[in-house]
């Protein structure tokens, strides 16, 4: 690919060394500063950005930290450029590693969508997340899913959802931020309300009464975690997909985490492991345990699964007896 790099700063040194020079070419560096223009760095040359010849380029990569107001003059005066334009070296590669390592190696979904689009979805996924996601949500594709997001900042992973669940799907994003409003479309509705609010996942249950994987991205603390889970893994449809993302900031003092601290939403899960297992344990003095969860929730919890990163509880009716077990004559 024939890269140009829009920044000449001091970090360039690192950015020059971070790109494959055997896949990509740095074809020259922009800059706004005109007495830049015709010198070099590194052996590159820079161009302002008004005397550029956009035909050689293939993608744009921004390296200052003016971001905004770069993207501000390529929206202007690059209008007709039909290339790439990553937001920093670390969105370039990310979709070098897409493009190229994972994509002989894994047939995912999601890498075909951000692939195709260019990281034209600009969302903060986590790549290791991509494999997790259809491993879940794969079964619910070309169907009738209504998918709950919380957490919508830019917008951006709504119209991944979208794009990988595919017409018949609806998407539900709930957000603080008033300003979400205007992702808006025919698929997807918004939601302004705080995550730790009863009264708020009140009025969502009675508005949506379908709702088949939550997806929780929101403010990560813990008790916006657990206050989510308990509202609304019950409300999940049968045989529902319920998804924590980022549950490392249990161990973060900032969002009231900390190792072993047992208010943290890790914690509560763990405990949950424990009374599902409780149920079946033939001394009585655990019935009193059991019911520190009640049966909207344990008895209806097939798997608690956690991945780097993120915890994923699957829905469905348990029994609360072991079936018989099979054994064949040996």
């Amino acid at each position: 690919m024939r890269i140009a790099l829009w920044g000449a700063g001091n970090t360039l040194n690192k950015v020059i060394d971070d790109i494959d020079s055997s896949m990509h070419t740095i074809e020259f560096l922009i800059d706004c500063d005109k007495q830049k223009a015709g010198l070099s760095k590194m052996g590159v040359p820079i161009r302002h950005y008004k005397d550029i010849d956009l035909k050689k380029i293939d993608a744009i990569v921004i390296t200052t930290v003016f971001v905004s107001e770069v993207l501000n003059i390529i929206k202007t005066e690059f209008s007709q450029f039909e290339g790439a334009v990553f937001e920093d070296v670390e969105h370039f590669l990310a979709y070098e590693y897409v493009t190229i390592s994972h994509k002989e190696i894994v047939k995912n979904p999601f890498y075909e969508i951000l692939e195709k689009n260019c990281f034209l979805y600009d969302t903060d996924k986590r790549l290791q997340y991509l494999e997790i996601y259809d491993r879940y949500f794969s079964k619910f594709r070309d169907t009738n899913v209504v998918f709950m997001e919380v957490g919508v900042y830019q917008g951006a992973s709504l119209q991944l959802w979208k794009e990988y669940f595919g017409p018949k799907c609806k998407i539900i994003g709930i957000d603080v931020n008033e300003e979400c409003l205007k992702y808006r479309d025919g698929q997807i509705e918004i939601e302004i309300g705080s995550q730790e609010s009863v009264y708020f996942w009140n009025y969502i249950k009675n508005k949506y009464p379908q709702i088949d994987i939550l997806l929780d991205d929101g403010g990560h603390m813990m008790k916006q975690q657990i206050i989510t889970f308990e509202q609304m893994f019950p409300h999940l449809s049968k045989k529902g997909i319920y998804m924590c993302e980022d549950i490392f900031t249990s161990y973060w003092e900032p969002w009231s985490g900390g190792w072993g601290k047992k208010c943290t939403f890790i914690e509560y899960l763990k405990n949950m492991i424990d009374h599902m297992e409780t149920k079946f344990a033939p001394d009585t003095k655990w019935a009193a345990v059991e019911s520190f969860y009640h049966s909207q929730i344990v008895n209806n919890v097939k798997s608690i699964c956690f991945y780097q990163g993120i915890a994923v509880v699957e829905k469905d009716i348990v029994t609360k007896k072991i079936d018989n077990m099979l054994v064949g004559k040996h």
